[in-house]
């Protein structure tokens, strides 16, 4: 195929994306809005990830008479990470607003935890459905080629027609993507004051569901247990470096009990002792963002957004608010895992096992 051909096959991809997404919003149905999170998650990556390629060839080629700006792991990082990506974009275009930033990232984590997380407030898949649809139609608008090319008469450009249905044979590509985005935009639209209420809802309904757990799980004095519980549970998260180095020993004298190698019980037992000591050493000096105080106060972050008097600043604060209780929704599923784990082995002891 020639350029202009693959060009435009490129287009009617993108298009046909914006399209499904479009009729999966307009169901209504937040499943369907989960799909189309998903979908435009990855044409989004898509439109970001041609625009990096761009800007990382350019630096590539104009090595020979400056020096480049981006080093290999760099480039091989950009190709990797979502957000990365975004941040290139962010800083060497201006395709990308800061909310645009925002909504991404968002929808990055949100698709993550797409399969793993409940929908505590339906309406939010909905809306961040939506407000990724707007960002992905900014994206085509903002990018790709501008051109023209004769079209022929073939079945394969029929889709053209509706939404160039005088182009007398003449295939404009800016007027191709401002007619998609002018068809598609209103299924985007999104009122600021339904959308502050839907993510207010969101954290609160997840703050109040975490603590519902927590007594679930632990009984009424789960407070007394879980800090000291939740303050390793960060410290092993957010230092794994220095926890590898501190229980690889333990770890290795782990692994040689199913070895012809076994350790003996005395080298078992110190190992384990060094380990536990070299932990609570670590532990003494750490001081955990994460308390019990903290999950409790977690429903207080919906006053930001309540408190919001424009999009920019609710999806900001919301950004800030779903980091915060993704964080107590990890720690806390970490923790919880652990003591499942002790509950099993202490069972498991008890059978003689």
């Amino acid at each position: 195929m020639r350029g202009g051909d693959n060009e435009l096959e490129t287009l009617h991809t993108d298009i046909e994306c914006l399209e499904v997404c479009a009729d999966l919003i307009a169901s209504g149905s937040h499943n369907k809005a989960r799909t189309a999170i998903i979908v435009l998650h990855h044409l989004a990556e898509i439109l970001l990830q041609r625009e990096c390629q761009e800007l990382l060839e350019r630096d590539r080629l104009y090595r020979w008479v400056m020096k480049p700006e981006f080093t290999r792991s760099e480039r091989a990082r950009i190709d990797r990470s979502f957000a990365d990506k975004v941040f290139l974009v962010r800083d060497k275009t201006a395709h990308l607003s800061q909310v645009d930033e925002a909504v991404l990232l968002i929808g990055h984590s949100y698709r993550n935890a797409i399969y793993h997380r409940d929908t505590h407030n339906a309406q939010t898949a909905c809306l961040l459905a939506k407000l990724l649809l707007r960002i992905s139609l900014r994206l085509l608008i903002r990018s790709g080629p501008n051109m023209s090319m004769g079209g022929r008469n073939s079945e394969s450009l029929h889709w053209v027609e509706k939404y160039l249905p005088s182009s007398k044979g003449i295939i404009d590509f800016g007027e191709l993507r401002n007619n998609v985005v002018r068809v598609i935009a209103p299924l985007a639209k999104v009122s600021f004051h339904e959308s502050r209420t839907t993510l207010a809802t969101d954290i609160t309904c997840r703050a109040q569901k975490l603590t519902n757990n927590l007594v679930t799980f632990f009984g009424d004095k789960w407070r007394s247990y879980l800090d000291d519980l939740l303050k390793r549970v960060e410290f092993e998260l957010e230092n794994e470096m220095e926890y590898d180095d501190i229980s690889e020993p333990y770890r290795h004298m782990t692994y040689r009990i199913h070895t012809k190698n076994q350790p003996t019980r005395e080298e078992y037992d110190k190992a384990e002792s060094l380990y536990k000591a070299r932990l609570k050493k670590a532990l003494d000096s750490f001081r955990p963002a994460y308390t019990t105080s903290k999950i409790i106060s977690l429903h207080m972050l919906a006053d930001s957004l309540s408190c919001a008097s424009n999009l920019r600043s609710l999806v900001l604060a919301y950004k800030n608010a779903d980091e915060a209780t993704q964080k107590a929704e990890l720690y806390i599923s970490r923790a919880q895992a652990i003591v499942d784990a002790q509950i099993d082995l202490a069972i498991d002891r008890a059978l003689g096992k």
